[in-house]
């Protein structure tokens, strides 16, 4: 939630442990050689414990701070951002000349960082890390987390058709809501732009490439049709919702305790609020993997095996370790190990 001294939270500091515990204890069952990791908070602290628990490198950034000198400001329990984890067989590549370690996609002028940071907005970034693959060559991979807001999905567009008809909101604030929905898709797809850009830059450098993270946007939305409109295929097509309420009802019943928290205006009209709320509750996909070159097409005897969804909550352990489920693609061929 929001917060000047401090983000709101909703669960208790050992709720949250047990959680992070969780989500190391799915990691060291699947042990992957790559992890794409958002909304980590502090990324420090957590990317240390990553390491001693799975081994590897991990690289990560602050994308979200506030005011902070010295690690002193407000909001003081803010401190979140990007981390890949790279172990197994995948090796760092040296890229002198190579893609921005971290890029500022979008948000008004100022820095993050745990240390020092200046901000008032909310600030989007996308990380790149270049590793190395016996098989699949050079890759560039893209960690990213993009603006959250709603944009004109067919299922919201729907429920706000209905309470217009119905007389339960006026044209003017349908009208409004309609360019608030706009600006946010608007903001996507200009950090998606980004992203590709630098892609694009360095595209001949590398054999492959993998997009991944949170888009807040579902396949209808601009952002996803943008990548895949590039050349990157969605790895994970073929998967349930990574949002879903409804099987991850803790966490998600904890987080409605806060209160409805996404920029779009209601007109001082419940309506709408109650519009945005029933919308959120239901399951969609708004977080992926996109592979292009040797992570589309495969490469020598290595292929894209299968992909699935972790971090789901079962009949024995129904606390789920994130909001989200994690996406992930292994590849690798019937002789030889899979990497994942």
């Amino acid at each position: 939630g929001r917060g000047v001294v401090r983000f709101r939270e909703f669960e208790t500091k050992e709720r949250r442990a047990e959680r992070f515990r969780l989500a190391l204890r799915a990691l060291i069952e699947l042990d992957p050689d790559l992890v794409l990791f958002q909304e980590m908070n502090p990324v420090s602290v957590q990317g240390r414990e990553i390491v001693r628990v799975l081994g590897g490198r991990f690289l990560g950034r602050v994308d979200q701070s506030g005011l902070k000198i010295f690690y002193q400001g407000w909001p003081k329990n803010l401190a979140t951002g990007l981390g890949i984890l790279v172990r197994g067989s995948l090796g760092l590549l040296e890229q002198p000349s190579g893609p921005p370690p971290f890029l500022r996609l979008s948000g008004s002028m100022g820095f993050s960082g745990e240390r020092m940071s200046f901000h008032l907005d909310e600030q989007r970034y996308a990380q790149f890390q270049s590793v190395l693959h016996e098989t699949l060559g050079r890759l560039l991979v893209v960690n990213t987390h993009l603006h959250h807001g709603f944009e004109r999905f067919s299922a919201l567009i729907q429920k706000l058709e209905s309470a217009l008809n119905e007389g339960r909101v006026s044209r003017s604030d349908h009208e409004g809501v309609l360019r608030a929905l706009d600006k946010a898709c608007a903001r996507r797809a200009e950090e998606i732009d980004r992203i590709l850009e630098v892609v694009h830059r360095f595209a001949r450098d590398y054999d492959g490439g993998l997009v991944g993270g949170g888009l807040n946007s579902t396949p209808e939305g601009a952002a996803y049709k943008t990548v895949v409109l590039d050349g990157f295929k969605d790895l994970g097509a073929s998967q349930g919702p990574t949002w879903d309420p409804i099987l991850n009802r803790e966490n998600h019943e904890l987080q409605s305790s806060l209160g409805f928290d996404f920029p779009l205006p209601d007109f001082g009209n419940r309506t709408f609020i109650e519009i945005y709320r029933d919308f959120d509750r239901e399951a969609r996909r708004i977080d992926f993997l996109f592979g292009k070159g040797s992570l589309k097409n495969g490469r020598e005897a290595v292929r894209l095996q299968k992909v699935e969804l972790f971090g789901q909550p079962s009949k024995k352990q129904t606390m789920a370790p994130s909001d989200h489920f994690g996406v992930m693609a292994t590849f690798g061929a019937s002789d030889q190990r899979s990497e994942s």
